[in-house]
């Protein structure tokens, strides 16, 4: 036998020691045989030892540099090493020699991925594809090629493709699913991801995005023992629950930190081989403050920091905005621009995204999207500011390395809830969250002018389908059945009609006529502050309670009923309360909560007078005066880099 003969069949058996001792005295006879090298570097592949099979390998292609084989097994080793530049370089070359080669095409769109050169995979993967139509792996990765691009439709046709070849890949079915949810085709993705679920129990990710799509669709079947496994798999410390998910399923914040932690560690794996940030000199001249969010247009996020931005650029630093998202003009985008520039950065990979900030030179950057839609934590990750802050748009901690601090108030944060937050949690002066005060609400004759029932009293929760759970619509019954005059409106989200056919059955299960409940879909947001000065009273939901809606319910003149929860999430709308002076509508639990919104809505003079409370209370708090809370937010970020007030 051969000694090459004799390498492959150690290599067969598994003896990667007894490879590694042979091909050694081998190569002390001659280092010209690229055989004995590739044998070696593929002994030590399986023995983990990468740099040493890097090593090996770039002797073999220097003999053999038209061996298509291992040029693609040097290029895939060197990928593992995090060199993804130079395994793009090996994996061109095999490429050159066989453009043909489906091994070749797909490595090489692989790693141009890893690159950030999604177009040019993406390219080779269609190749591959016309190639070979049958070949299941390049639709999945055309799939995540289109998923990262935000390209939802496009990733859902390449990932069904690839189901279709594989179907009982379990996650291929979940990243359809996801895909599917993505692009608001709730029912579809909820039945791809219980397949998912069906082929493999123990893929954690697929259980918990289920469980938030059935929330999305609020449909309960089943739903109890797919959340108690969901929330057991939080303790045991296992991934797969997203932290933003888990705010509609759980009170708990040491349950969230868990979650929010085990994200962060893989975000730090996957970012750990990334090129480190060049830095520019040190800092100087006027403070540099910059606020990071997937856009700042016509969404809940741009809505509650439009004129507080506005003011805050009158406080004489340089401010800048990082726009992670789709680039979309509007009103909000345009008042906006007149006062500070916006970085587009939506796109760019995300280390060079971290690189553009990091260039800008900052004192502090404030994060807006912590693991919320549209967040990117893995361009914070690289930290491209020295102080990096987490605020009012997701309600938790990141459980992560690269927040500092966390902005609240003491009321919203209190000493259990804070005590689960990785980040050091700073109270600004007041009440946490900003507010356009500059918008005004139309006034209308009658509610039916807005698609509202003029009957009265009446009682709404617009928040989205995921905040609700069965033990909150019952309270709700209870209400109802108690006040049979009442009419309780609520929002149609998602797919509207499989949302309203799920909730009408599950309030005429718990005896509620269908004329005591009223749908309205989502409308542009003059409609929508005029429908919440014609509401009596909006009834909160928990443990996720409304944050921006609770503090348009207030602008608008509409008192906010709600349960004084122990986590960030169920306690946005008490904090709202207690700063405008209304804490009593802060309830302890849900039996005073049930009894409070009854005695109320029996007694449209309370529920008046009420009203007239928090118009009053709105127009004297310091709650929407923004240039009061920019001021103080600005003293308390500068506090924070060391700038003193």
């Amino acid at each position: 036998m051969s000694p090459v003969a004799e390498l492959q069949r150690l290599l067969g058996e598994g003896q990667f020691a007894a490879v590694l001792r042979l091909s050694e005295q081998l190569l002390t006879q001659t280092q010209e045989d690229a055989a004995i090298w590739r044998l070696r570097a593929l002994a030590q592949v399986n023995l983990e030892q990468y740099e040493a099979a890097a090593e090996a390998l770039r002797h073999a292609v220097t003999l053999r540099p038209d061996s298509v084989p291992m040029l693609l097994e040097y290029g895939s080793v060197l990928s593992a090493l995090g060199r993804a530049r130079d395994a793009e370089s090996v994996l061109q070359q095999a490429f050159e020699r066989d453009r043909n080669d489906c091994k070749a095409l797909l490595k090489l769109a692989a790693v141009k991925q890893q690159c950030g050169k999604s177009d040019e995979a993406a390219m080779l993967l269609r190749r591959l594809v016309q190639l070979e139509p049958q070949h299941a792996q390049a639709w999945h990765v055309l799939g995540d090629i289109a998923s990262a691009r935000a390209d939802h439709a496009a990733a859902a046709r390449s990932y069904q493709r690839a189901v279709e070849l594989q179907p009982q890949h379990a996650q291929l079915h979940y990243n359809l699913g996801l895909a599917l949810t993505e692009q608001g085709k709730l029912q579809a993705g909820r039945d791809a991801l219980a397949e998912a679920v069906r082929l493999d129990p123990k893929l954690l990710a697929a259980r918990a995005q289920l469980l938030y799509v059935k929330r999305k669709l609020c449909d309960w079947q089943a739903i109890g023992p797919l959340q108690a496994s969901v929330l057991h798999d939080v303790k045991l410390g296992l991934p797969g629950a997203h932290p933003f998910a888990l705010m509609a399923e759980s009170d708990d914040p040491a349950m969230q930190l868990d979650a929010a932690r085990s994200l962060a560690r893989q975000i730090s794996r996957e970012t750990r081989a990334w090129p480190k940030l060049k830095r520019p000199p040190a800092l100087a001249g006027e403070f540099r403050l910059a606020f990071i969010s997937n856009g700042f247009g016509q969404h809940p996020t741009g809505l509650l920091c439009v004129e507080f931005l506005e003011r805050l650029s009158a406080e004489r630093i340089d401010l800048t905005l990082f726009c992670t998202g789709e680039h979309r003009m509007g009103p909000i985008r345009d008042r906006l621009l007149k006062r500070m520039p916006i970085v587009e950065l939506a796109g760019l990979p995300s280390a060079k995204a971290a690189q553009r900030i990091a260039d800008a030179n900052l004192h502090a950057l404030i994060d807006l999207r912590g693991f919320g839609g549209g967040a990117t934590p893995e361009v914070l990750a690289q930290r491209p500011a020295p102080v990096q802050i987490g605020w009012m748009a997701y309600p938790g901690t990141c459980g992560a390395p690269w927040l500092d601090h966390y902005l609240a108030d003491r009321i919203v944060l209190n000493a259990e809830a804070r005590a689960s937050f990785s980040e050091t949690v700073v109270d600004l002066p007041g009440y946490f969250q900003s507010c356009d005060s500059t918008r005004t609400v139309p006034v209308v004759t009658s509610r039916s002018e807005l698609g509202l029932p003029e009957r009265r009293p009446l009682l709404a929760s617009l928040s989205n389908a995921y905040k609700y759970n069965q033990e909150v619509i019952a309270a709700w019954a209870a209400i109802l059945r108690a006040a049979p005059e009442a009419c309780l409106c609520l929002l149609r989200t998602g797919e509207a009609e499989a949302l309203e056919a799920n909730l009408r059955a599950a309030f005429r299960a718990l005896g509620i006529a269908s004329e005591q409940l009223w749908f309205v879909d989502k409308s542009e947001h003059s409609i929508y502050l005029a429908r919440l000065a014609q509401i009596d009273l909006f009834l909160d939901t928990w443990p996720y309670g409304a944050h921006t809606t609770a503090g348009d319910a207030v602008f608008a003149g509409c008192p906010v009923l709600t349960i004084t929860g122990r986590s960030f999430a169920s306690r946005v709308a008490s904090s709202l309360n207690a700063h405008l002076g209304l804490a009593d509508l802060n309830c302890g639990n849900v039996a005073q909560y049930i009894e409070t919104a009854i005695a109320l809505t029996r007694n449209p003079a309370a529920l008046e007078v009420l009203r007239m409370t928090l118009q009053h209370a709105r127009s004297h708090s310091a709650v929407f005066d923004m240039r009061q809370f920019a001021q103080g937010f600005l003293s308390t970020v500068r506090r924070l880099c060391g700038y003193g007030s």
